[in-house]
């Protein structure tokens, strides 16, 4: 009987910490989606400050005088 007592311990605590586990991955999954999200709007806000970027270095260009013309 006494085996049996000490096997029923053994398993229950195997049974918790198999729960403590399940619990913990849920969390980190649940971590895990919120910086998936933050990643994805950050790289959204990168887009678009490369863009704008792109836009005044463009506009810049155009100000700049031609090779070959007379400045002013």
């Amino acid at each position: 009987m006494e085996n049996i007592d000490l096997l029923e311990k053994k398993i229950k605590k195997v049974v918790d910490m198999m729960k403590a586990l399940k619990e913990e991955n849920w969390k980190l999954e649940e971590r895990l989606a919120e910086k998936d999200k933050e990643f994805l709007r950050l790289e959204e806000e990168q887009k678009a400050v490369r863009s704008r970027i792109e836009k005044i270095l463009g506009e810049l260009e155009i100000m700049e005088p031609q090779k070959g013309r007379l400045s002013d």
